[in-house]
């Protein structure tokens, strides 16, 4: 059904990304992540006390990003959407490999520090 609704009008999920990336719906996104994997992840770090760690997956660099911290690694974030990818994405303490100087202006514009945005094309 959903699936079917994307298809038929796919503007539709502007309107829950818009949402999503304010303050409060971001926070409340973040809080619900964090909450989720904190336990499972903070685990394998204290086991395998990595130097770097590459992530993929936002979620899992929400947390990473505040262990990061914690346990000193060095986080490189893959923002893997090339083009719509949502502010929730990209990390400060975290170096963020994005796609084209489209998404490293999207970086500019959210107040990124261009040193933690990296141009790397497609993986």
């Amino acid at each position: 059904m959903l699936f079917l609704l994307y298809q038929l009008f796919p503007y539709f999920t502007k309107i829950p990304f818009k949402v999503s990336e304010g303050n409060q719906a971001g926070k409340l996104i973040t809080r619900y992540l964090y909450k989720t994997y904190i336990e499972r992840i903070e685990k394998l770090i204290k086991k395998q006390k990595p130097k770097i760690v590459v992530s993929v997956y936002f979620a899992f660099s929400l947390v990473l990003e505040k262990l990061a911290k914690k346990y000193d690694f060095t986080l490189i974030n893959i923002v893997a959407d090339p083009r719509t990818f949502h502010n929730l994405s990209l990390f400060h303490n975290a170096h963020n490999l994005v796609f084209d100087r489209k998404s490293a202006k999207r970086c500019k514009d959210l107040k990124f520090d261009p040193k933690l945005c990296t141009k790397s094309g497609w993986f």
